[in-house]
């Protein structure tokens, strides 16, 4: 049915919209470089906060509210100290005292003037106090094992010990030396255990619209707590205080004892968890550093509610007593009081748009900000293929943050994430929205483009009636699309395209040249054999048509060669195909499309093997934000077993540019299975299971999610498959109505099996 349209309005909007050349940017004045890398820097903090900060995979908090209202104030900020404000009150959204901007005046450690710690002393009723208050003064290893070897000693002695871990400075911990000492047992008559540890889990990306085969989930893992082994028979008469401050760090084997009541925590001044749990540096432009917690502390299967029993004031100036010591050598009971727990709390779903901001067409400029970092997220901790990018994945989004400031509506501002996203190279990549698809379409000229002998040539018709009342025919070369030169053109869209290869380019790029709105006209200007130019008119049409091919599913070619055609051969069919090419000497299996989940039950069947390995993934599996260390699953995916009987001649398999993802996944069954040969020229270089994100303005955009090999580990993205005869078609082969690949496929297997 024609959909009814007023061609001219939508032909001047596509128009308007294509046949500039120059970027956006080229719109609005330079931008101030260093007011961009702010920008781009809170950017990648939100992000890293959003993926691995324990609370926000469970607690309500609006953090992308908190960064759009952070937006305006870094964009605005003219010095240090505005930058730094905003970027501080960015993270006390969180409520987090660990997750912190770390001050420009905290102090250095040193090492101590006189005696260094570990050191002990006796105080009051016999009570043994142990300084580990300087950081400083354990960098030396070997001194510290030592000096806490001694002071274990002394410990056997005593029944009430002080541990003063108020620090001046932050530094270094010292768990491992105090393990080997062997201090924390003496306190332990029975086998204690340190608070388990929870933080962030992502196993790929699970999709935020529809569904994907990849398996991929988001989670928590836990880090199990320090056990602490009995110690000495008096081990139960002993009694520890741990006396902290909020610089401290408390060694896990001390948290133990805590745990399992055999000691109290006395805090100076307040405490945090920060000395414990798993942390990370994060740098911001202009010396600015944050402190990001990582991990939560854990008991009786909720978050820790409070460090400390007891909370005293901070001790005065020189020469005044010693208020937090005093509080410990009375903080000695019968019996130390247990942690203090919050009840379970389980993950909350995580809205992907969450307010109307968010969901408008058109996002006000910090929510286009933030689908530009969701964006640089997937880049820089989700995709599978990071290191064949081959680009400064940083700079590419300090490049799009202009782009994105000047964009003047929806298309555009679609246009700019698209363009952002290109620089993965990832054929899987699709950047999508409604107001993309009102305004350029989603229709084509009703014919299908090749790249054939470096020009555009129509292969086959995708309406048959559309093009031929048009005046098409098979074999056109195209000059021009509505006005404009064909190559020109297919460059110009190349910039929002994300392509594997430059065979993927070229054949999205030629597909896309005749697209507008369904119903209106393209205007083309084509060459025909003999040289003769013809000007067309067609009018676009929803329909597509990967292959063109007809005729029957599978079928025996002279000379006893079978052939199947994968591109249409339902998983049905594949037991009659079988039966119906038993007999024959070959099979040529053509895979000059999109299979239909095929390669499962012919592959098993064409090799003696019993489950062999056919391809290896890995699937990204960050932690942290630190990306120097990239931790990925990976796995081997074998072929089904099958008690049926096998196929075990030749068998070749057709590929071109249309050969994508299940396509290529195919093409490693079958080469896994018997070695099954390639026919044709080089496939787009796209697998691993699809999956999507939402952005703001009710954006999608879709990417690879997990990486996929070849059965012996040779790269597949990027390069696709390799075929072992190279065959490319000719523009007078597709005149005349010839599949050249095809006859060559023939021609070599019946030299192969004589």
């Amino acid at each position: 049915m024609r959909i009814p349209c007023r061609p001219a309005l939508t032909l001047s909007l596509f128009t308007a919209l294509h046949l500039s050349a120059a970027p956006v940017t080229a719109q609005t004045p330079a931008a101030d470089s260093s007011r961009i890398a702010r920008l781009a820097a809170v950017g990648q903090l939100w992000v890293a906060i959003r993926e691995f900060h324990p609370w926000l995979g469970y607690r309500p908090i609006a953090w992308d509210s908190a960064l759009a209202a952070t937006v305006p104030r870094v964009s605005a900020a003219t010095d240090r100290a505005a930058w730094s404000a905003a970027v501080a009150d960015l993270l006390a959204v969180l409520g987090d005292p660990v997750t912190r901007l770390e001050s420009d005046s905290d102090p250095e450690a040193a090492p101590s003037p006189g005696e260094p710690d570990p050191r002990s002393w006796w105080a009051a009723d016999s009570t043994l106090v142990v300084s580990l208050r300087n950081p400083a003064d354990f960098a030396d290893f070997n001194r510290t094992i030592d000096r806490l070897t001694a002071i274990a000693d002394t410990i056997r002695h005593a029944r009430r010990v002080v541990f003063d871990l108020r620090a001046s400075a932050d530094g270094g911990g010292f768990d491992w030396a105090l393990g080997e000492s062997g201090i924390p047992s003496l306190f332990a008559p029975a086998p204690a255990r340190a608070p388990d540890q929870r933080g962030r889990l992502h196993a790929g990306v699970p999709p935020e619209r529809g569904n994907t085969s990849g398996g991929y989930f988001t989670g928590f893992y836990t880090v199990n707590g320090a056990a602490v082994t009995p110690g000495d028979g008096m081990a139960g008469s002993r009694a520890a205080v741990l006396l902290v401050n909020d610089r401290s760090l408390i060694p896990e084997a001390l948290l133990a004892l805590h745990s399992a009541g055999r000691a109290v925590i006395v805090a100076e001044g307040g405490v945090t968890d920060a000395g414990v749990v798993r942390t990370y540096r994060w740098t911001l432009p202009e010396s600015l550093h944050v402190s990001l917690r990582l991990t939560e502390l854990l008991q009786g299967g909720g978050p820790l509610a409070s460090l400390p029993d007891t909370v005293v004031t901070r001790s005065g100036g020189a020469g005044a007593a010693d208020a937090g010591l005093a509080a410990a050598l009375a903080a000695f009971a019968p019996h130390a009081r247990p942690l203090r727990l919050t009840g379970p709390e389980w993950p909350l779903p995580r809205a992907a748009a969450g307010d109307s901001a968010e969901a408008a067409g058109y996002p006000a400029l910090p929510y286009r900000l933030l689908a530009a970092f969701r964006i640089w997220a997937v880049g820089q901790y989700f995709f599978p293929y990071r290191e064949l990018m081959g680009e400064r994945w940083d700079r590419v989004l300090a490049e799009t943050i202009p782009r994105l400031e000047a964009a003047r509506d929806s298309v555009e501002y679609g246009l700019a994430l698209a363009e952002m996203a290109a620089h993965l190279h990832d054929s899987h990549v699709r950047v999508t929205s409604p107001s993309l698809e009102a305004a350029l379409g989603t229709a084509t000229a009703p014919v299908y483009l090749r790249m054939i002998e470096g020009q555009p040539v129509i292969t086959h018709f995708t309406n048959d009636t559309l093009a031929r009342r048009g005046g098409a025919h098979i074999g056109d070369v195209i000059l021009s699309v509505d006005g404009e030169d064909a190559r020109a053109r297919m460059r110009r869209l190349a910039r929002y395209i994300s392509a594997s290869t430059p065979q993927a380019l070229d054949r999205v790029a030629a597909i896309r040249m005749t697209r507008g709105i369904a119903g209106t006209t393209v205007k083309l200007r084509v060459r025909r054999a003999g040289g003769a130019i013809r000007e067309l008119e067609l009018t676009r049409s929803p329909e597509f048509e990967l292959t063109g091919r007809t005729g029957p599913l599978f079928r025996v070619l002279p000379g006893n060669i079978g052939y199947a055609d994968l591109g249409r051969l339902p998983a049905s069919q594949v037991d009659s195909m079988f039966e119906g090419l038993r007999e024959t000497r070959a099979i040529i299996f053509d895979m000059r499309g999109y299979p239909l989940g095929t390669a499962w039950p012919i592959a098993p069947r064409l090799t003696r093997a019993d489950m062999p390995v056919a391809a290896r993934f890995a699937r990204p599996n960050p932690l942290s934000p630190d990306t120097t260390e990239r931790a990925t699953v990976e796995f081997t995916q074998a072929l089904n077993h099958t008690d049926q009987w096998r196929y075990l001649k030749p068998t070749v398999m057709l590929i071109d540019e249309r050969t994508l993802s299940q396509a290529e996944h195919t093409g490693l069954f079958l080469e896994a299975a018997n070695g099954t040969k390639f026919v044709g020229s080089p496939t787009m270089g796209a697998n691993g299971d699809v999956t999507v994100i939402a952005l703001p303005g009710r954006v999608t955009m879709s990417f690879t999610g997990q990486a996929v090999r070849h059965a012996d580990g040779r790269q597949l993205q990027r390069v696709g498959l390799v075929p072992d005869l190279l065959v490319r078609p000719t523009i007078a082969g597709v005149r005349a109505g010839r599949d050249e690949v095809l006859e060559r496929a023939v021609h070599w297997l019946m030299r192969r099996t004589r």
